[in-house]
């Protein structure tokens, strides 16, 4: 009888033991979440940087070499363009092309101060990272755009503050009017500071999917 109500006891225990983990594991579950979210995000901003470094770096293969750097020249200065328009790192303060080798080319991009410089994915903020990939891509589609510029930019001020949000819309509203600029975003703030800021906006909702497609709604 003894051993029987041990046993017992013993099971009792390990039900609590188990409770008390899954109640913890509940409690920390928002926060693993929120980790997760931060990381497909970071993972998304580094697929967008490399997508627009990728992009000049077929830019620059296609001139000689002197002409090469000259174009990165060009390009690093309408890159701070941008980035000082959507108010970047507030220590690193402008986006500098480092030229690593000249035969065969090879360059990289740097986050500049007037003390120091450092590489851009190990010491900017998921947030920080979007905004400096946001000014490559924005610069680079600016000077490969031709007679008809046309920048399609999804989902643009992922893990962007307000400030940062509205920033961002009043620099869209100072692109050149041959500009055609495509936003997709499911952000309602965003949406509103576009509005806002850019007077010939013209936004549509895509709403009800079915296997038809969805419904696309003037607002």
């Amino acid at each position: 009888m003894l051993r029987s109500n041990l046993q017992n006891l013993s099971e009792v225990i390990a039900y609590l033991k188990d409770e008390e983990r899954v109640e913890t594991a509940e409690k920390e579950l928002p926060t693993v979440e929120k980790q997760i979210q931060d990381l497909k995000a970071r993972e998304v901003s580094l697929r967008f940087l490399a997508a627009g470094l990728e992009s000049i770096r077929r830019l620059t293969v296609t001139y000689e070499k002197d002409a090469s750097i000259t174009q990165l020249k060009k390009l690093e200065d309408e890159i701070n363009y941008y980035y000082t328009k959507i108010q970047g790192h507030p220590h690193f303060n402008r986006l500098k092309v480092k030229i690593e080798k000249e035969d065969p080319l090879i360059f990289s991009f740097r986050a500049t101060s007037d003390q120091e410089d450092t590489y851009i994915p190990t010491r900017f903020s998921t947030s920080q990272l979007n905004t400096a990939a946001l000014s490559i891509f924005m610069s680079n589609s600016s000077q490969q755009a031709g007679k008809l510029p046309i920048m399609i930019l999804d989902d643009p001020t992922q893990n962007m503050d307000p400030a940062h949000k509205e920033a961002f819309a009043k620099l869209v509203a100072t692109l050149p009017p041959r500009h055609q600029v495509i936003v997709a975003t499911e952000d309602d703030e965003t949406r509103r500071f576009l509005e806002k800021h850019c007077k010939d906006i013209k936004t549509y909702e895509l709403r009800n999917w079915t296997t038809d497609g969805p419904e696309i709604r003037a607002t």
